[in-house]
């Protein structure tokens, strides 16, 4: 349908009218406009996973870091960033925080000095025994014996 330029004014007056108590069209049109530029700026959710992703990339350190966390720094439901998680990575939260945590174990544990009894801190562990199963559960053996393993090998 579409409205002459004669008969415009008539018609969105005729509409103003049977809105009545309700809002006009003008005021209509604006809320869809101020919506518009509201949701312009608003990223997709491909973008708000990356940034996401960012965020734990530069907070991975931080034990506290959680979901709910994330809901918090994100404003979004703890629900629709697992799903965010599990639909862009295949992982939920939890186990997308635990593969940075341990691959950043691993290359603390193989190229650097750090006394293994500091890398769970390093990594955003709270708990030492917490740290030492995640490891082995990931790597199949402890950050002891891959250390020892690697000193073993460069001693060749």
């Amino acid at each position: 349908c579409t409205i002459s330029d004669d008969s415009a004014e008539e018609q969105i007056q005729a509409v103003d009218f049977r809105l009545g108590e309700y809002l006009s069209l003008k005021q209509l049109e604006d809320a869809a406009v101020g919506l518009c530029a509201l949701f312009k700026g608003k990223s997709s959710s491909k973008q708000t996973i990356h940034s996401m992703q960012d965020y734990i990339n530069d907070n991975y350190r931080d034990p506290s870091l959680c979901l709910t966390k994330l809901s918090d720094e994100f404003g979004l439901s703890e629900s629709y960033i697992s799903y965010l998680f599990k639909e862009s990575t295949g992982n939920n939260f939890s186990m997308y925080l635990e593969q940075i945590r341990m691959k950043e174990a691993r290359r603390l544990v193989t190229e650097c000095s750090v006394p293994l009894s500091e890398i769970y801190r390093e990594v955003g562990y709270n708990n030492p025994n917490s740290f030492r199963r995640v490891f082995k559960k990931t790597f199949g053996v402890s950050a002891k014996t891959m250390r020892d393993s690697l000193t073993r090998e460069s001693e060749r």
